[in-house]
């Protein structure tokens, strides 16, 4: 499992705020000029023109500039995600070779910093899985990508919670073919993605894919993704790709076999 919370995020705020020259105003409005450099342990670091750091407690800041920072600095998160998964009963008139299997993703997100982040967050899950029609391990299959938003409720531990159900797998036995195979799809891994109102990833987890060009780059891959599965109106069976997110044409095993010359 590779998690990717962006805490570091604020060695990079520059990004998210706009780095430059403005007034700030404390709670006794007192005002001084700086640029945002970054939050670090509650408080905000500003660079004045001379490139002197002063360090100010958010707290003692305007309830404008606290307004302005929870607008614009993204949040410090925690990302935990559980998954589960149940296999549909068989019935009396169900093939014994048939087998669907329903993936419960629960996506739990964490503030951890002082500071309240006022605006949406977007939740991209994409599941993966490998279609079993394929003969080497190296292509995959996108079976699922949805998107939610939440928001963080202002508090010091505020908790948003995502529940995506019943993502669907289903393999058999096909004795049609040459030879009795498996067919279908089974499941890989997924890739869970937090963006800020602004579209900027703050926070991923990825778990089981197990492929370098996957994991390498995970605000790379959300987008590649994202792209595939619009590309494939939604459809599995449009959403075959393989290393570099390369689109490729599903599986047509050869269902017949001429055994003899005419």
């Amino acid at each position: 499992m590779r998690v990717l919370v962006l805490i570091f995020t604020n060695l990079l705020l520059c990004g998210f705020v706009s780095a430059e020259m403005r007034m700030w105003t404390d709670a006794d409005g007192n005002r001084f000029a700086g640029e945002f450099s970054k939050i670090l342990l509650g408080r905000i670091l500003i660079k004045d023109q001379n490139g002197r750091t002063r360090s100010v407690p958010i707290h003692s800041l305007s309830k404008a500039e606290q307004d302005y920072l929870s607008a614009h600095v993204p949040p410090e998160l925690e990302i935990t995600v559980r998954k589960v998964s149940r296999k549909l009963p068989k019935y009396a008139w169900s093939s014994p070779d048939y087998h669907t299997a329903l993936y419960t993703f629960s996506i739990t997100l964490e503030k951890t910093g002082k500071l309240d982040y006022k605006g949406e967050l977007s939740v991209e899950l994409f599941v993966i899985g490998h279609d079993l029609a394929c003969e080497s391990n190296d292509s995959f299959v996108l079976m699922h990508h949805s998107s939610s938003a939440c928001r963080l409720p202002p508090s010091r531990k505020s908790i948003c919670e995502i529940l995506v159900e019943d993502v669907r797998f289903e393999n058999f036995y096909s004795s049609v073919s040459r030879a009795a195979s498996k067919r279908g799809k089974e499941y890989v891994g997924y890739i869970a993605a937090v963006f800020d109102s602004q579209g900027r990833m703050i926070a991923c987890e990825e778990n089981g894919t197990g492929t370098d060009w996957i994991e390498k780059d995970l605000s790379r891959a959300t987008e590649k993704l994202r792209s595939l599965y619009e590309e494939g109106y939604g459809s599995p069976d449009s959403c075959h790709f393989k290393e570099s997110f390369k689109k490729i044409s599903p599986p047509r095993p050869a269902w017949f076999c001429r055994t003899e010359q005419y």
